[in-house]
């Protein structure tokens, strides 16, 4: 069994970050050690909500997997909060140089930083993405850690991604006409796109189902195109799923789980 380490936020009120990412790694029979980040009682999209930092909590648990150690697939950082925990992904990432590493920073969207997250925050996701194997921003996120524009061509965003050390980069929610998507671009030039009618409304969400699809294929042996066309399925249909009145609350994800079910645990 496939075993990665994810490291984000769990959101007590909705079914988003580990609520959301377990369950899926769950369906391709991987393994997930969760270490919570930050206990949140609501996602930082609606209100300031109630925040419990796990700061010392993790630094005692990095010291019993220091003391213990054993194979690690993936780490997986999402949703962090507090730019001190920045330390504890180092020692992760130097306690599991083997493992590919998928940075995910959760910071804003729709043209503002979540409540909570500075200027201290930004940088320090910027120094996560040296020698990170993937970085999965949004638009307006790759704006940030770039310093460009979110107008910017979405060529000039992942050259600045990958300028800052991130070996891929991608960007989620790229719209081009009618449909949206995620355009990934590799050290090497490579690029790879997918994108899907655009459904109309505000979500919660999607970043962390794309994120968990996505690592856990990478994780699973999956070539990173089919990979990001899968991740980018799962999230359309998880958004076709989800009622108008509980979008607030994150994502249906059972239509997601259930085309997850059809796929190869491995690739060869």
């Amino acid at each position: 069994m496939k075993q990665i380490i994810l490291i984000e936020d769990w959101t007590g009120e909705a079914g988003i970050s580990v609520s959301l990412g377990v369950p899926v790694y769950s369906a391709l029979s991987i393994h997930a050690t969760v270490l919570p980040a930050m206990i949140l009682s609501g996602h930082t999209g609606k209100n300031l909500p109630v925040r419990l930092h796990t700061g010392a909590y993790l630094e005692k648990v990095l010291s019993v997997l220091e003391q213990h150690p054993r194979k690690t697939d993936a780490l997986v950082v999402g949703y962090l909060g507090a730019p001190g925990l920045l330390s504890v992904v180092n020692r992760l990432r130097k306690l599991y140089p083997e493992a590919t590493v998928i940075v995910d920073p959760a910071m804003g969207d729709h043209g503002r930083l979540y409540s909570g997250i500075d200027g201290e925050m930004v940088k320090a996701y910027r120094s996560m993405l040296c020698g990170a194997d993937y970085v999965l921003p949004n638009r307006y996120e790759a704006s940030v850690l770039t310093d460009l524009p979110e107008s910017a061509d979405t060529e000039q965003l992942l050259d600045g991604l990958l300028a800052l050390g991130a070996k891929h980069a991608l960007i989620t929610g790229v719209r081009e006409g009618d449909n949206t998507g995620t355009i990934l671009k590799g050290v090497q030039g490579e690029k790879t796109s997918h994108f899907m009618p655009t459904i109309q409304g505000g979500f919660y969400g999607t970043g962390d189902l794309f994120k968990a699809v996505f690592s856990g294929l990478l994780v699973l042996g999956f070539p990173a195109n089919q990979a990001l066309s899968e991740a980018s399925l799962c999230v359309s249909l998880a958004l076709q799923a989800t009622d108008k009145e509980m979008r607030l609350y994150g994502i249906n994800i059972r239509n997601a789980l259930a085309r997850l079910s059809t796929l190869p645990l491995e690739v060869l």
